[in-house]
Parts: structure tokens; sequence; C-alpha cells
């Protein structure tokens, strides 16, 4: 058995939490193209909408989003568990969907990880094997020294194992956590 090197996770659900109330502007975007192909474009709402035919977002509701935006923080546990995956040389990376907008969270919640993957920057959405492959590359890795944790049971669990990787859910109703799965896949990091 291939011991594992990297810990790969999703961002929202997984390490991010989203506020209970959010402002979704995408819905109406998705209502003209098909949620994946959005989440793979390099592209601003406002420019997606523009190609699509459909007006910017009035102003009061770009404020209100982007006050929303501000809104999401990492799971409590998020940040001692990264110290203690780093404490035992572990790679770190992320693989998420996510329309563009989305990106600036990650990048203000998650700045030093080993990779950070995010679906419209390579261009493919998870389970696409693309994606998978694009981490393992930025993390210098095979798939089979990677352990994949999400919530989303086909994006998250069986796309990277069908690539290869481990991987395992987190289902947070009941008070599990991070350092649970982990335990459970065999990784008991320290908790501090």
């Amino acid at each position: 058995m291939t011991q594992i090197s990297a810990i790969v996770f999703d961002a929202f659900g997984t390490l991010i939490e989203p506020p209970a109330r959010r402002i979704l502007p995408y819905e109406a975007l998705a209502r003209r193209i098909d949620r994946r192909d959005l989440m793979k474009r390099n592209l601003s709402y406002d420019a997606l909408a523009a190609e699509l035919g459909l007006p910017p977002l009035a102003p009061e509701v770009r404020v209100e989003w982007a006050a929303d935006l501000t809104r999401y923080r990492l799971f409590p546990e998020v940040a001692p568990l990264l110290e203690a995956l780093r404490a035992r040389g572990l790679k770190i990376g992320l693989c998420s969907n996510l329309a563009f907008e989305y990106g600036r969270i990650v990048r203000r919640l998650l700045p030093d990880l080993d990779a950070r993957l995010l679906s419209y920057e390579v261009g493919a959405v998870k389970p696409e094997p693309e994606i998978y492959q694009a981490v393992c590359a930025a993390l210098r890795i095979r798939p089979e020294e990677a352990l994949f944790i999400g919530d989303s049971l086909r994006a998250d669990v069986e796309g990277p194992r069908a690539f290869g990787m481990s991987a395992a859910r987190i289902e947070r109703a009941g008070g599990r956590t991070l350092f649970d799965v982990l335990a459970e896949a065999g990784i008991p990091p320290e908790r501090p």
C-alpha cells in the first residue's frame, strides 16, 4: 500500500463555512448556461452576463453580494488541522468547483496551501479527471499518494477514487469534524 503524502480538500462545506443566508447571483446565469460550464469559465459575473445577453447586477445587489462574500469563514477546526498536517510533513492541496468571484474567498481564507486548483482556472470540474490530474501535478504526487476529502459523494469521493486517489466524505451533521474523518482514514493528526 502506498503511503499518503498529500491531503486534498474541497473548499466550501469542507474547509470553508458559508454564511447562513447567502446572496446567489449566479442562479440567474445558471438558468441560461449549464452550472458545470459556468464553473469552468474564468470570467467575472458581469462578463458572463454580457456574453449571455443578461444585464449586469443592479448596484444594490452588487453591494449586498460584496458584503456577503466577506461573511465566509473557515470551520473552527481548519486552522489547527492544517497546522497539524503540516507538522506531519503532509502536502496540502485544494481542489474545488466554483465560479470566478468565489476564488477570492478561497485565496483570502487559505493563502498558504501547497496547491490550489479552482475549476474556473483549470477549465475542468469535479468529477472530470482533468481536475484531479491538475492537482496531482501541482503537488508533484501520484494519485495513489493523495487522500481527497470533501462533502460531495460524486465530486469528492467517487471522482477521486475513479482517478486512483483515496477519498473520504465529511458529513458535518452530528458534529463531525475533519479530525474525525482523518482519524477514520488512518491519518489521525494531533489535536491541539
